[in-house]
């Protein structure tokens, strides 16, 4: 598996989503796992002798202390990792207030992207956030974090070193700080960073030659659909009449986000993307209207997975992209049911696939470029660590765009 491809797993140290709560709460994404967010509560009870055998072996035998309280915990989480799908969680009342905490609009953290590189096994930054602590300390993309607090981590630490470099464990975790060990090239130094609320900035967008623009989407969270009108109507002041839309290193994001930033580039009544549950029903999700006509290319690689697939599987399926240009993508075409348990835990359920307006699932498949470009010696390298000369894929794709 490339390091592209490990993205999906990426600890997002800051996110940002918004919820409509209601009676039922709209579709999210955590981390890049498509979802929608509902609570349920049915009043149905499980027994098992074999637990209840267990939990009596345990208090009569065991020399150490237990809690009942943590035996429940540990019992859920093996009901829900039995079946074998990484999608499908519980969550601790504890762990699900920090999840919902880190997707309410604002998050305390030091706003920097993570994944793990393939070959060396170590943690390496794939994007600093804007104006983020890790941004404003001067850390870098596709510098590697050699420890934390002086606590040695590898790729296979990967969560682990994202819950202590967001203080996951304090009370209270903003105003503290965190010391990070990194390696640039040949030097290793330590940045100390002051943890705080984060608001991320998702869009990047600027101006190339020939009236070219350019636009990154980093992840889809709650205010991005904002972001990208107002990134289009600048590049559109600016004389822009093509677009390289980059989703390289994209985990995902908000589902109703990214259905609105594909409808950005629809005709209204434009199917962007449905859904269909174990009992055949279908849910369907139209486009209301674009902003622009122009020309476009999409960017992508093994780390634009879920709501980047379907924002790039919309586009491609209504013949608005004049290319796909990179690698193939990641292949997350099921979604996730968000549940809140009467205890305070929740659980994180796969509930459907999801298709593109061909009807295609791209489910451990992947979006196939049209174009297919490597990085040749930089393919390990995060894409916003590229300089123009290094970035075959955004060349090829302005090429495209000239033609």
């Amino acid at each position: 598996m490339s390091q592209r491809a490990k993205i999906i797993w990426t600890a997002v140290i800051s996110v940002v989503a918004t919820f409509l709560v209601t009676g039922v709460l709209y579709l999210t994404v955590g981390s890049g796992i498509l979802g929608r967010m509902l609570y349920v509560s049915d009043g149905s009870t499980f027994q098992s002798p074999l637990l209840d055998e267990v939990k009596a072996y345990l208090e009569t035998f065991y020399m150490g202390d237990l809690s009942e309280e943590e035996m429940v915990y540990y019992a859920a989480k093996g009901m829900a990792a039995s079946t074998e799908d990484p999608y499908t969680r519980y969550y601790t009342p504890d762990e699900f207030e920090e999840y919902m905490d880190s997707n309410i609009g604002a998050y305390v953290g030091v706003g920097i992207v993570l994944t793990a590189t393939t070959d060396t096994n170590e943690l390496v930054v794939v994007t600093p956030y804007e104006d983020a602590p890790g941004d404003k300390a001067g850390v870098f993309p596709g510098d590697i974090i050699v420890a934390i607090d002086g606590q040695a981590y590898t790729g296979e630490d990967l969560d682990e070193a994202a819950d202590v470099m967001r203080g996951a464990d304090l009370a209270n975790a903003a105003g503290t700080q965190v010391t990070l060990t990194l390696r640039r090239g040949g030097e290793t130094f330590d940045v100390v960073l002051t943890r705080e609320e984060v608001h991320l900035k998702t869009v990047n967008a600027e101006m190339l030659d020939g009236g070219i623009g350019y636009m990154r989407i980093i992840s889809f969270d709650g205010d991005t659909d904002v972001e990208v009108e107002n990134a289009l109507n600048t590049l559109l002041a600016s004389g822009m009449n093509k677009l390289v839309l980059d989703l390289r290193d994209n985990g995902g994001g908000d589902y109703n986000t990214a259905c609105g930033v594909a409808g950005k580039f629809l005709d209204e009544g434009d199917l962007i993307v449905y859904t269909e549950d174990k009992n055949g029903k279908r849910e369907e999700e139209y486009a209301s209207g674009k902003m622009t006509d122009c020309e476009l290319v999409i960017l992508i690689n093994g780390g634009s997975a879920s709501a980047s697939e379907v924002v790039t599987g919309a586009l491609d399926g209504n013949g608005r992209a004049k290319a796909i240009v990179g690698t193939t993508s990641y292949g997350k075409g099921i979604t996730q049911n968000i549940y809140q348990l009467k205890n305070g835990g929740g659980m994180s359920i796969t509930v459907d696939y999801y298709y593109t307006p061909t009807g295609e699932c791209i489910h451990e498949k992947g979006i196939e470029p049209d174009v297919e470009v490597s990085l040749g010696e930089n393919e390990d390298k995060p894409s916003t660590t590229l300089t123009y000369e290094e970035d075959l894929q955004l060349q090829k794709a302005v090429e495209l765009l000239q033609q």
